[in-house]
């Protein structure tokens, strides 16, 4: 009977690794799972007593789960792992430099936009995104939108 529990036990811990590396469905996962706690019930005894004891095991892990989730985000000992400062744009931080002040100006394509390229604009490369359309190498181009760091241009006739 021991032998039985421990093959399971080691089966479903298989089983859980299998599913870390080869996530699917959850079949592997469920699986271990289920192998692991048929491997607990008969090594309680495989009985009614053997099922009230794993029954109120996971009602206990539940409620604790469920304590934790609500009460530790706003406890001290878990702000000690989250990030406190934070960089807004106000504070002078951003991703990357904005390009709105370029909305409407023209410039020439420096490479093929298929859809993304670099368009030559006031004397400066910058990397831009047309709608989906081609526009060939040499070809006047109009910055119709700032998106941040963004622009998307469209080719002039």
């Amino acid at each position: 009977m021991v032998e039985l529990c421990l093959v399971l036990l080691l089966a479903g811990i298989v089983l859980l690794v299998v599913e870390m590396f080869m996530p699917g469905f959850g079949v592997f996962g469920i699986s271990g799972i289920v192998a692991i706690m048929a491997s607990f019930f008969l090594i309680l005894g495989g009985d009614r007593y053997a099922m009230v004891w794993l029954a109120g095991s996971i009602l206990a892990a539940t409620v604790l789960f469920a304590l934790l989730l609500r009460h530790l985000p706003s406890s001290n000992l878990w702000s000690r792992f989250i990030l406190k400062n934070t960089s807004s744009k106000q504070d002078g931080f951003s991703a990357g430099p904005d390009h709105g002040r370029c909305l409407g100006l023209e410039g020439l394509a420096v490479t093929q936009l298929r859809p993304g390229g670099v368009a030559q604009i006031n004397g400066e490369k910058f990397d831009v995104l047309t709608f989906g359309e081609f526009v060939a190498e040499g070809q006047r181009v109009v910055v119709v939108k700032a998106e941040g760091n963004k622009l998307f241009v469209k080719a002039l006739p």
